[in-house]
């Protein structure tokens, strides 16, 4: 066995006897080890972890060639052992990019990364929390996550945040399993259930200005001028958010997990048609009882007398020469009805869906949609596919359609509301005019009054009520003019001439009160139904437009090709990551989007041992 060098020198294979099996294995050709340890490096990645029994795998021998390789010379049990491997993890809680304007630039928001050289692990940012066994945490303060805001254009802002919701961690170890995880996860690396199924025990974690990340510019275009102009706040707001990431690198093992978690998103828009449904029906309900108030003065009685003179002179060839004056006096008697009184309530409402998705708060004229319930009522936006969009036609038509059953819900209502008001009290009408023979003068002048009495609702709808007709003095007329004061009181006294002066005060009441259709000038009930109009046109195109303006992903994982990531948070080459929730602009023409909740792990090698 001694003189085996000549026979290597010729190049003579001389294989080993079996019982030397232990002893050390002598040196190769130079010109074979690369080749051989590539060989032996390239079988280890088919080769899985085993227990019991010994199997043939990789030694630290320099010498690979299976002629002088057995299994029990230098062979592992496993390859998951300590010291083997270099690994780097990372947790993430946030970035943001501007129009090319970057966190990246901000020290104190530097993602914690752990590394680990096979000896030992070590994390950036230096202030990083050792929590042993190779991880590290690096929670964000609220006042660091703020702290480029405003260079970033004031694209978003933190809120509150508590402990549960602003982790960082990452941990490396040599074995070859490496993790990083952010957002609500514990400090043992795991996502936080309790604040993925109770959203509400945590505040919002954050708004996105939607207008200052998409830009005024692309807004109006996205969603046209109008609309634009109207809604003086588009804002998504996330929950809590995690995610986490973990890697196996070992040879036999090799396994990679991804998870993410988005407690809660919702969309708010404050919209100035929508607030002035509520301050629209405070006006017209005020409106409407000044119109309606006792006395000759107001609108309705006025508007009213107006009309049933314009009817008399209509009828000036049935009149037998009696001739309306000019003018005609009306004068109203109501009491004990209050419309503010009764339309009050209604205007500092909340409108809410059946499923409590879609909210309208006409008092502040907010807009809320809990995209989450939309998208599901179980599980929200979690469990979705990589690089799932939130904001889709399908979502945003969803909360269209609830928009469009709340706001005429509510203009029936609040119209309910007034006539229920209007028909509690009966209400006396008087409408006096003078009538004179031929014109000639006081001594062959009548006095006519038509006294209509009812409800308003009644007289608006001219059924009901009665229409009293008086002509002369206590209905009595002089010699020479009890003729012609005859003609006048069958004129109005028959079913045409009633329904003629029915119809003046109806008029008067549409004009004054209760018309829906369009006049000149507009009802305040005609007001109510612009308002209701104007505010559901605004925020059903929004929202059926929103979509082309901006973006919001969940899942977000930029290795998966379709559907594909959008631009966010870059993972390096050999990193395999995840962000929970991505928010940006959608044209191509604008780069702005700000990101939560990421986590990678990797780049992971084996190390050759020493």
């Amino acid at each position: 066995m001694r003189d085996r060098s000549a026979a290597a020198r010729r190049g003579t294979r001389v294989r080993v006897p079996r019982p030397v099996r232990h002893a050390r294995t002598r040196r190769a050709p130079r010109g074979r080890l690369t080749t051989a340890v590539a060989l032996a490096l390239g079988l280890a990645a088919g080769i899985g972890v085993h227990t019991g029994a010994r199997h043939v795998q990789l030694t630290d021998a320099a010498w690979v060639d299976r002629e002088y390789v057995d299994a029990a010379l230098g062979t592992r049990a496993s390859w998951c052992e300590a010291g083997l491997y270099t690994t780097t993890g990372r947790g993430q809680l946030f970035a943001a990019n501007t129009a090319g304007t970057t966190t990246a630039a901000t020290p104190a928001l530097a993602p914690l990364r752990v590394v680990q050289t096979g000896t030992a692990s070590s994390a950036t940012p230096t202030g990083a929390t050792s929590l042993g066994s190779d991880g590290y945490k690096h929670p964000l303060a609220q006042a660091t996550l703020n702290g480029p805001a405003a260079s970033l254009g004031s694209t978003y802002s933190f809120a509150a945040v508590t402990p549960a919701q602003n982790n960082q961690l990452a941990r490396a170890a040599s074995t070859g399993l490496v993790s990083g995880a952010s957002g609500a996860v514990s400090d043992a690396g795991v996502i936080d259930t309790t604040v993925q199924g109770a959203p509400n025990a945590q505040p919002d974690l954050a708004t996105v200005d939607v207008r200052n990340l998409v830009g005024s510019t692309l807004l109006s275009t996205q969603l046209g001028a109008a609309n634009a102009t109207d809604l003086t706040g588009v804002r998504l707001v996330p929950r809590s958010v995690a995610s986490l990431t973990t890697r196996n690198a070992c040879l036999g093992v090799n396994t990679t997990s991804r998870a993410y978690g988005v407690s809660g998103l919702r969309l708010e828009a404050e919209s100035t048609n929508l607030r002035a449904v509520s301050t629209t029906a405070t006006s017209s309900a005020t409106t409407i009882q000044n119109a309606i108030a006792a006395g000759t003065t107001a609108a309705f009685p006025t508007t009213a007398a107006a009309n049933v003179n314009t009817t008399m002179r209509n009828n000036q060839a049935l009149l037998n020469l009696m001739t309306p004056a000019a003018t005609s006096t009306g004068t109203l008697t109501l009491t004990g009805v209050n419309v503010p009184t009764a339309v009050s309530p209604l205007t500092s409402q909340t409108l809410t869906s059946a499923d409590g998705a879609v909210r309208l708060d006409l008092t502040n004229g907010r807009m809320t949609v809990d995209l989450a319930t939309l998208t599901s009522a179980t599980t929200g936006v979690n469990g979705l596919a990589p690089n799932s969009e939130v904001l889709t036609t399908a979502i945003m038509s969803a909360a269209s359609t609830a928009v469009g059953a709340l706001l005429p819900v509510y203009q029936t209502s609040v119209l309910n509301a007034i006539s229920t008001a209007l028909n509690t009290r009966t209400a006396t009408l008087t409408v006096d005019t003078q009538i004179s023979l031929l014109g000639l003068g006081a001594l062959l002048t009548e006095p006519t009054r038509f006294t209509f009495t009812g409800t308003l609702n009644q007289l608006y709808a001219k059924t009901g009520g009665t229409v009293g007709v008086s002509v002369g003095t206590n209905n009595s007329c002089g010699l020479l003019t009890t003729g012609s004061c005859t003609t006048v009181r069958n004129t109005f006294g028959d079913p045409a001439g009633q329904e003629q002066l029915k119809q003046a005060v109806a008029d008067a009441l549409a004009t004054t009160v209760y018309g829906t259709t369009s006049t000149t000038p507009s009802s305040p009930a005609r007001l109510i139904t612009n308002a209701v109009t104007a505010a559901q046109t605004t925020l059903q195109g929004s929202l059926a437009n929103l979509p082309t303006a901006v973006s919001a992903q969940v899942n977000v994982r930029p290795d998966v090709a379709s559907p594909a990531a959008r631009p966010g948070i870059v993972f390096d080459s050999g990193e395999v990551g995840v962000t929970a929730l991505r928010i940006g602009a959608v044209p191509a023409s604008r780069t702005a989007w700000v990101a939560f909740g990421a986590s990678a792990a990797g780049p992971n090698t084996y190390r050759l041992a020493p």
